[in-house]
């Protein structure tokens, strides 16, 4: 093939790109116009349901949000529970892992061989 006709397939494939995103572009214009065309009725409505909202905000009573002292203490304790058993699973992690790394812990929890299996013994 002559050296041109690289020239011509590759202007051929930009065009045909080109081609192609221009009517993406087309039909997505087209696709938002419309969409928009259609919503625009429902502007005034949407504004006026957001102006009653707004009003029913504003009028609205704040609820009461404080607790008794007993829920509290109760809430506090389990917090403090839940923070003491996060630290000494964190305390514990360490000495696992130094355990591990020496091989100890491997040792510490080795069983001794039971040995072969036998028959048990039958009385006559």
């Amino acid at each position: 093939m002559p050296w041109w006709s690289w020239i011509l397939i590759w202007a051929g494939l930009g065009l045909a790109l080109l081609a192609v995103l221009a009517g993406f572009l087309w039909w997505y214009w087209t696709l938002v116009r419309g969409i928009l065309g259609s919503a625009l009725p429902l502007f005034p409505l949407l504004e006026r349901l957001t102006a009653q909202l707004s009003g029913l905000a504003e009028h609205r009573p704040i609820p009461d949000t404080t607790m008794a002292p007993s829920e509290l203490q109760r809430l506090r304790a389990v917090w403090r529970a839940r923070l003491v058993r996060q630290q000494r699973r964190r305390a514990r992690t360490p000495k696992r892992l130094n355990l591990a790394r020496r091989g100890e812990h491997a040792r510490r929890h080795a069983v001794a061989s039971p040995g072969p299996r036998r028959a048990p013994l039958r009385h006559p």
